[in-house]
């Protein structure tokens, strides 16, 4: 809003025109909606552990990663399941999922890449008696 006080100050200082001054607060909106359109756009890779109420185990575990990052990770060398703790990994595993295995063959890779919707979606839900476990894109 500032910056638009500015202009329309310089239109009545005569230091710019009304035409110059309106095709910079038009230049100013077309960049704030630009901007406001890429904050809506932001897309995570979450990763949730939950032991149910009646299990002996009471271990939780929540990661949430910008889905930017998951992507840069992957393009530097596939380092991503390095970032997820060792604890995780193995409640993954006890469910049948490997994400060493996930990360060697490429699969997220190319899941994460071949996503252009906003809409979420699930790439791994297991339930069971003691423990939900997801990984999703929302």
């Amino acid at each position: 809003m500032d910056e638009i006080k500015r202009i329309l100050s310089l239109v009545k200082e005569g230091k710019i025109s009304p035409e110059e001054g309106s095709r910079l607060i038009a230049a100013l909106n077309e960049k704030n909606e630009k901007n406001n359109n890429v904050q809506k756009k932001s897309r995570w890779l979450k990763i949730i552990v939950k032991s149910k109420e009646n299990s002996n185990k009471k271990e939780n575990v929540s990661i949430r990663i910008p889905l930017n990052i998951v992507k840069t990770a992957l393009k530097l060398g596939g380092k991503f399941n390095l970032a997820v703790p060792e604890e995780a990994k193995s409640k993954m595993k006890e469910k049948g999922v490997d994400i060493n295995e996930i990360m060697k063959s490429g699969e997220l890779e190319n899941l994460i890449e071949g996503f252009n919707s906003d809409e979420p979606y699930t790439l791994v839900d297991v339930d069971d008696e003691e423990e939900t476990v997801k990984i999703f894109i929302e």
